[in-house]
């Protein structure tokens, strides 16, 4: 279980009761063995703080233990999905190989979201609480017997980071899109990508750079993997006059370590002067922790002040 699991059950005791912690070991085959404690549920509202869905090759457990759960006679089941990783991408495509083979590529996010129809038994009502997902249209991929809701991390984070900043940027109009009805009480504003003529490159432009001169600026972005977007953006800001950059992401993924660029000697540790980021990935939050550059902000935190608990 992630440690802002234990960390919401302990902050919230009161409100939550009973803190059930299921034990994940392997049987000598390599097969996943699963222990859940106290598994007579009936009439109980249950919350499952979902431990692997980020991680490919074990988000089947995520699935086995949610569906034990729902048969096990609660009133209500709340999933809570802190990183729904398909679902930063629905695209498919058709093609044909070097051999002639025609292909299609699985929208695995669609399939990821129709598995949690296994939940629906009729007797326990499923909800599941997503965190910033980066391709909005996955929420319609779910199964009608389970009620979707599209939480933000973002709120939190600017009450956080409340004074820090006079301007919000986001490194395209899609993200303005996203996350504009949060911070509607900021100036704010954005930068496209615009292709150079005679080419495939693009480049990074600002919509209205007067906006950004003379001004500290606070980067907005729903998801970064190896961080260059932001690092442009951020660069191209300063260019434009800012007198301070900083970012903040919900989800941080940085699967080649991409982080180290923005600490010290980094090729990017002059661009961003603080990056902001929560901890929906664990993994990545304790890597984290080892420059001071981030400032990770506690999911546990996050969901505690969600009025769906």
């Amino acid at each position: 279980m992630y440690r802002f699991a234990l960390s919401l059950a302990d902050s919230q005791a009161k409100r939550f009761g009973d803190v059930l912690c299921v034990r994940v070991d392997t049987f000598p085959d390599g097969n996943h063995q699963i222990a859940v404690p106290h598994p007579n549920c009936d009439g109980h509202n249950l919350i499952y703080v979902c431990s692997y869905f980020h991680n490919d090759e074990l988000k089947l457990v995520d699935l086995r233990i949610m569906q034990f759960l729902s048969e096990r006679g609660a009133r209500h089941l709340t999933v809570i999905v802190p990183f729904f990783g398909s679902a930063t991408n629905e695209r498919t495509e058709n093609g044909v190989t070097a051999a002639g083979v025609p292909y299609e590529t699985v929208a695995v996010a669609a399939t990821d979201a129709k598995a949690f129809g296994v939940l629906g038994n009729g007797n326990t009502r499923v909800r599941v609480l997503l965190y910033d997902l980066h391709t909005l249209a996955n929420r319609f991929y779910f199964p009608p017997c389970v009620s979707v809701v599209m939480e933000s991390t973002l709120p939190y984070a600017l009450r956080q980071l409340g004074g820090d900043f006079d301007v919000v940027v986001t490194p395209d109009d899609g993200a303005k899109k996203r996350f504009g009805e949060y911070f509607a009480q900021f100036p704010s504003t954005y930068y496209y990508k615009e292709r150079v003529p005679g080419g495939d490159e693009r480049v990074l432009r600002a919509a209205e750079p007067e906006m950004v001169k003379g001004k500290r600026i606070l980067i907005v972005d729903d998801l970064t993997r190896s961080g260059g977007t932001l690092a442009k953006c951020a660069i191209q800001c300063r260019e434009n006059g800012a007198t301070r950059v900083c970012v903040y992401v919900a989800h941080s993924v940085f699967p080649k370590h991409e982080e180290t660029l923005f600490a010290e000697g980094g090729k990017y540790a002059d661009a961003i002067d603080r990056f902001h980021t929560t901890s929906t990935l664990p993994h990545v939050a304790e890597r984290l922790g080892r420059y001071p550059v981030f400032n990770v902000l506690d999911f546990s935190a996050i969901v505690s002040q969600s009025e769906f608990l």
